[in-house]
């Protein structure tokens, strides 16, 4: 890709020729007539007034230059392997709270198969990976309900419930047996919640049970990690509702905790929304030897 595309590209990420500019330490009006020179072959890109931003041309421009951008480093990584050199980078991106829990049991496998492969670990959420994956950003990512687009691999790797999860003493103090599997639908506005904000992803899913049921929480607090959620429930703050997969942070704090405190996780009867784990890679991107070794580790995990 040759360098007035290149520019084209950041100004169209940064939707300002200044700052493109500036980032690239060249005049904004030499930038404008790279521009220029695009818009002789591409027809108009930007549109100025009222607003900067793209036209169709543009828009069309920059989704076919970031496939470009994902072929051009496929193809990079393609011979290494061709030459048996494995080695390089690879850039996923997976939610900071996933990456605390599924991590630690992924990376030492990924490593002991690829000692001299680079992995950078970008902390980020839904939107933010599925843009930087479509951008050519990052080679991969953990997604989470990841919502099919005709330009992903998304390859499926748990299905997980979601639990009710409080202190076995909050449970009884509730009128509910602190070694009970399951709890029952009308036994659920007894206690006080900690729950996800209703921007958040996981939200709608708790909303949506309560709609359907005619059932109202008592929201005491609102946090968005799972994990400081299940610690306040250990300290009898409320109880909350935890996917599966985030079940080790429990276990880890009842190794601390005396009989009483401990947390306890019941299914919920009549609550059927799960959430779908998923690895995710772009269909145009190669599939060398070390991203496949990420997904294979990310696999055992699940196992």
């Amino acid at each position: 890709m040759n360098t007035s595309l290149q520019y084209f590209l950041l100004i169209a990420k940064e939707q300002s020729i200044v700052r493109a500019a500036e980032q690239l330490y060249i005049t904004p009006q030499n930038l404008s007539n790279h521009v220029k020179r695009l818009e002789q072959e591409y027809g108009t890109l930007f549109t100025r007034y009222p607003h900067f931003g793209l036209t169709p041309a543009g828009e069309a421009l920059v989704e076919t230059l970031q496939k470009i951008e994902v072929l051009e480093k496929g193809l990079s990584d393609r011979l290494k392997e061709l030459n048996e050199e494995i080695i390089g980078n690879i850039d996923f991106g997976i939610h900071p709270l996933r990456a605390r829990v599924l991590l630690p049991r992924v990376m030492p496998v990924f490593a002991r198969a690829f000692p001299q492969v680079h992995v950078t670990i970008h902390g980020l959420v839904m939107n933010n990976s599925i843009k930087k994956l479509q951008n050519g950003e990052i080679d991969a990512f953990f997604g989470i309900d990841t919502p099919a687009l005709p330009e992903f691999d998304i390859i499926p790797l748990k299905t997980e419930k979601i639990f009710f999860v409080a202190s076995r003493e909050l449970l009884e103090q509730n009128g509910v047996a602190g070694d009970a599997p399951v709890i029952a639908m009308e036994e659920l506005p007894r206690f006080s919640y900690l729950l996800s904000p209703q921007d958040s992803h996981f939200r709608p899913k708790i909303n949506s049970f309560c709609e359907q049921t005619g059932i109202s929480l008592r929201e005491r607090i609102t946090i968005s990690d799972f994990s400081l959620q299940l610690t306040f429930a250990s300290q009898g703050l409320g109880a909350c509702f935890t996917p599966e997969s985030v079940m080790s942070v429990m276990h880890d704090l009842n190794r601390n905790l005396p009989p009483r405190e401990e947390l306890r996780a019941l299914t919920v009867e009549g609550l059927a929304a799960t959430v779908n784990l998923a690895f995710v890679m772009h269909r145009l991107s190669c599939r060398t030897a070390p991203l496949k070794g990420l997904l294979r580790a990310f696999q055992e995990a699940f196992e």
